[in-house]
């Protein structure tokens, strides 16, 4: 329907023919700026626009698509939420007075993001094949595809399709793509591509060979998509449980060894691998052992031994542990035995397995007794024991019996003599007969000597002497002569000093000390009790007292530097009389006065003698003080001021007095000038005042 408006009493019908003829009222409107077109995201805004001019009031009204929007009857027109069936053709017809105008047309478009629909599936593909992944899409056209393999864009893979042909295992991994238009883009989810690897055997099970009662491993190293399965077969027989890439066989015997192969097995395939043969050997065993055999020298002697096992079987006679070179065969012939013939033969019997040696036969050749090492003569100190032995050949056993000087000795059957705590009365000649079967042999004659160790009987005795006097050390030894002597002074060894006494002339400190002496012979050796030597050295003054002048008053100090054998002791003396407790190197002497002023000395006193210092004379001077009053001074506003003269160092007290009877110290102090400059702030308070100086 249109709309009906009056202007100035003309009845207009919009969009329709006049019903009536109606007098212009002026120029119909003008359009100045005309709407325009507009691209707009899905349910996004758009607004068209218009403007323009006229002589009288005007009014608009929006078309879509040519069809009136019902309520868009102003200048603009708002579009919210914009919908894909909003797309078309806007414009607006202008109304006045004077007639109508309409506008150009002006178009939406309205893009629509892309969505995905159907997201691209996870793939599992064996190697070498193909593998496809495929996304669905809405959305504005045209769409655009990327393809990514783990985030990297994958070149030319732009289609909803990917297809991977030939996959390998670097193939496996996550496949995503990127749908755009000319809105925006979006991601689909990760599908996942799942490469599997038939299995590879790497490293075939290899032929093995084992002992009887060994163990035996084959294993496999396989590579493919995990997990591998494995099944061993023995003689393609299942072996039941045997499903790991190694197979033990523990304890095997000759019913295991045959043809081994495993068959290793994914969800890809199956390989069968090479056969591994097992090969078992069989030990080889001592069924006869050889017999040991006695004869008598000269003869002939056969051993021989029976053994099993894989053939073929190899034999090494041996003597004594020794092989015997080309004794190889079951049988060992030895001819005209000697002595030296006589022990023990084993034979090792071995195959590919591996050996075994028989139980040892012994050879014994009967042969009479020969002393291969006499019994020696010895030398021992007294007190001491002694073994005599012997060492024999011959046919075993052998007896033994010792003599002493021609007579048998109780007991002594052994091929050891052994003689405890010796004395004088075992000094002679041993000898021994060694027998057997055969008959005896008897030993050459060993001598036994007894001596007697060194002993002191008399240790040299410690002495003490006054340096320069002359000193003997002795000692008097017991024990077999000759004995030897050597003195030592503090563990080191006098030169010369190689008799029993040990004299030292002019003896100085430097020989004090620990004297020792070591007494030796052919026995051995002891060492004396230490002898102390102390030599004392009288004292001697090496500082004397120095004479001193001292004020009155002041104190007093002597002292001594003194040398000697410790203990030092002192006596201090005035005028040649001893002072009571004066007795230490320093003397010291306070307040002095003049009546302590004379000579003093010291005596120092050690165990060896006395020494008196030289005099040192003590003066005590009376330090003369004046009182005056220089230029100036006197009595003045802030007191009385005057002057004293004193000894520098000295100590001097000021006494004032208003009646000459008591007196009051004022000051006191020690002199740093010869002149002081003194005021008595006090004096204005008195009528009279006096000042005397006391100075020490």
């Amino acid at each position: 329907m249109g709309r009906l408006q009056y202007y100035a009493g003309c009845l207009l019908l919009t969009g329709l023919l006049l019903a009536r003829p109606c007098a212009a009222l002026g120029p119909p409107p003008v359009i100045t700026v005309q709407p325009s077109s507009q691209t707009v995201l899905y349910q996004g805004t758009a607004t068209f626009s218009v403007t323009a001019t006229s002589g009288t009031g005007m009014s608009y009204q929006w078309l879509f698509n040519g069809a009136t929007i019902s309520g868009a009857t102003s200048s603009s027109y708002t579009i919210a939420d914009a919908q894909t069936t909003d797309q078309g053709s806007y414009s607006v017809v202008i109304v006045n007075g004077g007639g109508s105008v309409t506008s150009d047309s002006a178009t939406l478009t309205v893009n629509v993001p892309p969505a995905i629909i159907t997201q691209p599936q996870n793939q599992t593909a064996t190697q070498s094949q193909s593998a496809t992944f495929s996304v669905m899409a809405s959305g504005t056209v045209p769409l655009g595809y990327q393809w990514y393999f783990n985030g990297a864009a994958l070149s030319g893979a732009t289609s909803s399709t990917l297809t991977l042909n030939d996959v390998l295992t670097n193939n496996a991994g996550n496949y995503t793509v990127v749908v755009s238009n000319v809105a925006s883009s979006v991601t689909s989810a990760a599908a996942t591509l799942t490469v599997n690897v038939p299995p590879t055997i790497t490293t075939q099970p290899q032929n093995q060979t084992a002992t009887q009662g060994q163990s035996a491993a084959f294993s496999v190293v396989a590579s493919g998509t995990v997990p591998l399965g494995y099944q061993w077969y023995f003689n393609g027989a299942t072996l039941s449980g045997a499903t790991s890439s190694a197979l033990t066989l523990t304890n095997v015997q000759t019913n295991n060894a045959g043809s081994y192969t495993v068959v290793v097995s994914n969800v890809a395939s199956s390989v069968t691998s090479a056969a591994a043969t097992l090969t078992v050997n069989v030990p080889p065993g001592i069924t006869t052992q050889p017999q040991s055999q006695t004869v008598a020298a000269g003869q002939n002697v056969t051993f021989s031994v029976v053994a099993s096992g894989t053939s073929p079987l190899g034999y090494q006679w041996y003597f004594n542990g020794a092989a015997l070179s080309g004794a190889t065969s079951s049988t060992l012939t030895l001819s005209d035995v000697l002595t030296n013939n006589a022990g023990n033969y084993t034979v090792v019997v071995s195959n590919v397995a591996s050996s075994v040696t028989s139980a040892a036969a012994a050879l014994t050749v009967n042969v009479p007794p020969g002393i291969t090492t006499q019994p020696q003569s010895q030398t021992v100190a007294a007190g001491q024991n002694v073994t005599f032995s012997v060492v024999a050949g011959g046919t075993a056993p052998l007896g033994y019996q010792w003599y002493f000087n021609g007579a048998a000795l109780s007991g002594a059957t052994s091929s050891a003599l052994t003689l405890s705590d010796v004395l004088t009365n075992n000094v002679g000649n041993y000898t021994v007969v060694v027998s057997n079967v055969a008959g005896s042999v008897t030993s050459a004659v060993a001598t036994l000597t007894v001596y007697f160790l060194p002993g002191i009987r008399t240790q040299p005795q410690s002495q003490t002497v006054a340096a320069g006097q002359n000193v003997t050390f002795s000692v008097v030894a017991r024990g077999t002569a000759p004995l030897e002597y050597q003195w030592y002074f503090n563990d080191t060894a006098l030169s010369g000093a190689t008799s029993s006494a040990l004299t030292l002339t002019n003896v100085q400190t430097t020989e004090a000390g620990s004297y020792t002496v070591v007494v030796s012979n052919v026995g051995g050796s002891v060492t004396s009790a230490a002898a102390t030597l102390t030599v004392y050295v009288p004292p001697g003054i090496t500082a004397q007292p120095q004479s001193q002048t001292m004020i009155q008053g002041q104190n007093a100090s002597f002292s001594v530097v003194a040398s000697g054998t410790a203990p030092l002791s002192y006596q201090w003396s005035f005028n040649g009389e001893a002072l009571s407790g004066a007795t230490s190197p320093v003397l010291t002497l306070s307040n002095v006065q003049t009546n302590i002023a004379g000579d003093y000395s010291v005596m120092v006193t050690n165990i060896a003698g006395s020494i008196t210092s030289a005099a040192a004379t003590l003066t005590v001077t009376n330090p003369d003080v004046t009182l005056s009053i220089p230029n100036g001074a006197g009595m003045t506003s802030n007191g009385f001021t005057f002057q004293l003269s004193v000894p520098v160092g000295s100590t001097y007290v000021i006494l004032a007095s208003a009646d000459l009877q008591t007196w009051t110290p004022i000051a006191t102090n020690v002199a740093a000038t010869a002149s002081i400059v003194f005021t008595d702030t006090a004096a204005a308070s008195y009528t009279n005042r006096w000042y005397q100086a006391i100075v020490w």
